[in-house]
Order: structure tokens, then sequence, then C-alpha cells
């Protein structure tokens, strides 16, 4: 279910996101770990997204000073 996850998914995404700050030499500010069982129904990787086109800041105006200060703090 969207917005929930298990300790196994949990598990994968944050091995998915260490291995991404790894190679490019730090954790980006934004990443989007999508998960679907396998056929043994442990979580697989089928989408990592790191750029996000549309933070929907018409709907949450909040979200743009948070990601601006992000991005400054990493400036």
């Amino acid at each position: 279910t969207a917005g929930e996850c298990s300790a196994a998914e949990r598990e994968v995404a944050e091995r998915v996101m260490a291995f991404v700050g790894e190679r490019f030499g730090g954790a980006p500010l934004y990443g989007r770990v999508d998960l679907v069982p396998g056929s043994s129904g442990d979580p697989i990787l089928i989408e990592l997204e790191l750029v996000e086109p549309n933070f929907y800041l018409n709907i949450y105006p909040e979200t743009a000073e948070l990601v601006s200060d992000a991005i400054v703090a990493e400036a």
C-alpha cells in the first residue's frame, strides 16, 4: 500500500539510497524508491527517482521553503 512499508521494504530502500550516496558522494536531497514483491515475495526495485519534476507547490506552498532551504544548505 502506498505510504506504508514493511521492514524488508525499508531495508531495501535504505540499501538503495546508501548505494546512491556512496556512488555519487552524498545523499540526494530527494529520492523515491519504488518496490514490488518479486516471485519469492522479497521486495525488488522497479524505479529509483532522484529528480521530482513537480513538488506540487501550488497545493503545498510550504514545500517551496523546505526545498529552497535544503538547496541553500548544500551550497
